[in-house]
């Protein structure tokens, strides 16, 4: 018997670059397409937001990728259609992604009743997580735990995590714990508000970023030349000054790794300018002025294997999903505000209206 699927999908587009609150409206006939063999078809229970979808929606040109577009990214849902030979079958309670790379080339996210989704990126939910905790675990869980695997982060390891109350910090410092294991030492980068947060899901001592530099801060509490240095700099946002003088804390044999972007103040041009500076980290000898360390940039590339990892970890209570707040499907406006201030403390979710 055929499955009979909903042909419309009631979700927020876009159609052209700018401010979530000037180009994201509803519709509510978007046309569903047809499934492909290994898709499914999930209705949505709630979806996460993440700083590459606001970032598509503001600064990439509107020619760059299909339009109209459903942004976001996470999501945590049920089954409702599936194609010929996918694994899942409608009824299964599923979390996973739609990758940023497919959100743009074909215009389908999370922010609607219904998402499609490849079964390679998605799992089955565990029963011991509500649909906003589900949704907070692809992305930043995948993105954290592929950064510290590339950066070699062994047992005994030093950690430093910069930004680790934002989404992809809190899941850095969780999972870089259980990385080192008890042997080891995270330490952490955060404003005072949320240093309690910080220290409770594993980090071992907290900096407070507005206090002073924070180069300064590492390089007078954390010096390499008295043995305590760390071997890896894990930094969520991307601040340049804190590779270039990384000598002082981070050891010779260390790696610097980031996901961030960095700054958008200076739009789609900083961007550009920024990736310069990245690939002038990764190329530059130090006999031309090169900073002595490894730097490392991790565009995050969406496993079966990872969000398993992930969610076993949460399944396990090894990881705990922080929520920074969640909204009604209709407060959009308000969740973009939200994480577009800077300021979100884990993740902000939109939950579906079904």
């Amino acid at each position: 018997m055929s499955q009979q699927l909903p042909t419309t999908n009631k979700a927020y587009v876009y159609e052209k670059t700018g401010n979530p609150e000037d180009v994201l409206f509803l519709r509510d006939d978007l046309p569903i397409p047809p499934l492909s063999s290994s898709q499914v078809l999930v209705e949505v229970k709630a979806s996460g937001f993440n700083p590459i979808s606001y970032k598509a929606m503001t600064l990439f040109p509107s020619f760059l990728g299909k339009k109209p577009c459903v942004p976001e990214n996470d999501v945590s849902g049920v089954v409702v259609g599936s194609g010929s030979s996918a694994e899942f079958k409608p009824g299964d309670e599923v979390l996973g992604m739609v990758p940023a790379k497919t959100m743009i080339k074909k215009g389908f996210g999370t922010l609607g009743k219904y998402a499609i989704v490849e079964c390679s990126e998605i799992v089955k939910k565990p029963s011991n997580l509500s649909w906003e905790q589900a949704a907070c675990l692809p992305l930043t869980g995948m993105t954290a735990m592929q950064a510290l695997k590339m950066a070699g982060v062994q047992k005994g390891h030093r950690v430093f995590i910069n930004g680790a109350s934002g989404g992809v910090g809190v899941m850095g410092v969780q999972i870089a714990k259980d990385m080192v294991g008890q042997e080891g030492y995270v330490a952490a980068s955060c404003s005072a508000a949320n240093e309690q947060l910080v220290l409770s899901i594993g980090a071992d001592d907290v900096l407070d970023y507005r206090k002073a530099d924070l180069a300064t801060q590492l390089a007078e509490k954390y010096p390499v030349e008295q043995g305590k240095g760390f071997d890896v700099l894990f930094d969520t946002i991307y601040v340049q000054n804190l590779y270039e003088k990384s000598p002082s804390y981070l050891k010779p044999s260390g790696t610097y790794v980031t996901v961030g972007g960095g700054s958008t103040d200076g739009g789609f041009l900083g961007l550009m300018k920024i990736g310069g500076n990245m690939f002038m980290n990764m190329m530059l000898p130090t006999f031309f002025g090169g900073t002595p360390r490894k730097f490392t940039f991790v565009s995050m590339k969406p496993t079966k294997e990872a969000l398993l990892n992930i969610t076993h970890l949460a399944e396990q209570g090894k990881i705990k999903p922080i929520i920074d707040s969640s909204h009604d499907f209709g407060a959009v406006l308000d969740a973009y505000k939200r994480i577009m201030s800077g300021r979100a403390v884990g993740k902000v979710i939109l939950r579906s209206e079904n």
